[in-house]
């Protein structure tokens, strides 16, 4: 049942939250002006609601199931006791399409989180598709999944060289895995040759050009987004000034 961001369930975890001392994301349908949006709701170690993530990406499977596509891909700045990291998230299909971690990473994400509900963490391909959008991105990848029965867990986690560090088996359990910052941002100014390094965004018009996407012709794209001109399975793309990380 979809309800409001803020409302009764991000209120009940905002506690928790502040109970435990920790940043809960928290995976929920949310109702917004009558929309239904795949959202993550991002609460604090004090209790309080930062943001929230809406899927971007629904796939033609989703699509006329009543839900909202989301248009934008934030960047949080997170407390924790060691330091300070940035973070973002991509929510279950958002992860296929290779501009979602991208976008994320020149937001300045150090850590992408990616929670879903499917089968995918135990086929190779989708195990080699979340590893190279660690490499390619120079990031930390963090991938939550429902465990059985609902769905096959395999939570998993990924450095910024690509290399798996924790594979969880289909059952329900926690973990806790250190990120190494330092060593990451010393990745990136000593070592990297992805991420940020060499590319020619001048040439890359092609990426935003209506003509290149498709979309089912039920699709719910925000009104914003809804082409005006082009053929109706297209959507057409903004582009404006990088976001900076929320504090």
């Amino acid at each position: 049942m979809a309800e409001p961001i803020p409302g009764p369930t991000t209120e009940r975890f905002a506690a928790l939250a502040a109970q435990l001392d920790v940043t809960i994301l928290l995976g929920m349908a949310e109702r917004q002006d009558g929309k239904v949006f795949n959202a993550t709701a991002v609460i604090d170690r004090s209790g309080q609601l930062r943001g929230v993530m809406r899927k971007v990406h629904l796939n033609k499977h989703e699509t006329g199931r009543g839900w909202t596509n989301g248009s934008d891909f934030p960047v949080w700045r997170f407390q924790t006791d060691s330091g300070q990291f940035n973070g973002g998230i991509m929510i279950c299909y958002d992860r296929e399409v290779p501009e979602s971690a991208r976008i994320l990473m020149l937001n300045g994400a150090d850590i992408i989180f990616n929670p879903m509900c499917t089968s995918c963490p135990k086929e190779d391909i989708h195990r080699c598709l979340l590893r190279t959008r660690a490499f390619e991105n120079e990031v930390y990848i963090f991938v939550v999944n429902h465990a059985a029965p609902r769905s096959v867990g395999h939570s998993m986690t990924f450095d910024y060289n690509g290399d798996m560090m924790v594979d969880m088996s289909e059952n329900e359990g926690v973990f806790v895995r250190t990120f190494d910052l330092d060593a990451l941002e010393r990745f990136r100014r000593q070592e990297g040759i992805y991420g940020k390094h060499h590319r020619r965004p001048e040439l890359y018009q092609i990426l935003i050009d209506p003509s290149g996407q498709i979309h089912p012709a039920n699709a719910a794209l925000p009104a914003a987004e809804k082409p005006d001109c082009a053929p109706q399975r297209t959507q057409r793309s903004q582009c404006g000034p990088r976001p900076q990380p929320k504090e």
